[in-house]
């Protein structure tokens, strides 16, 4: 039944309300299960590389997520949907090193739950995607507070011996 094949098409798109830098918003459609698409329609959209968007939403809880893999798009639209929601608000910013750390942090998240889905199904790829991020954002932000206070205090033992 071609109509069966429409419904089935229809529910794998969902419409993204992507708000960018400058605050305007824009009605994009693309896959619920492919990042690189609806990365690809924000940045033709935007005018702006793709590999270089940094995509966050407001979930069910009220924090600001990352969507950085393509679980975490799932999941982001897996909530929009339950509360209703026919369309998922998403933030746009271009930020190439940031969009750099969470792709990568969502690589090894999702090797990590290739490994571990062998010997654990519990695994979830959203919960993967969504810890790997911040303590990666966190090691660098930390590293970046120690080179600050070293060099704080290098310059302080130099002003001391002049």
């Amino acid at each position: 039944n071609s109509y069966e094949g429409a419904e089935e098409h229809r529910s794998a798109e969902f419409d993204f309300k992507v708000t960018d830098g400058s605050g305007y918003l824009h009605k994009i459609r693309s896959a619920t299960n492919s990042l690189s698409s609806l990365r690809a329609s924000i940045a033709l959209k935007l005018s702006v590389a793709a590999d270089q968007l940094l995509l966050k939403y407001i979930d069910e809880e009220g924090d600001e997520v990352v969507i950085g893999s393509d679980a975490a798009l799932v999941d982001a639209v897996h909530c929009a949907r339950a509360a209703g929601g026919v369309s998922l608000k998403v933030s746009a910013q271009v930020d190439a090193a940031a969009a750099a750390r969470i792709s990568k942090a969502a690589e090894i998240g999702d090797a990590a739950k290739t490994t571990a889905a062998a010997g654990a199904s519990e695994t979830s790829s959203a919960a993967v995607a969504k810890t790997a991020a911040p303590d990666n954002t966190m090691m660098y932000v930390g590293g970046g507070v120690l080179v600050a206070a070293v060099i704080g205090i290098v310059a302080v033992v130099l002003s001391k011996k002049k």
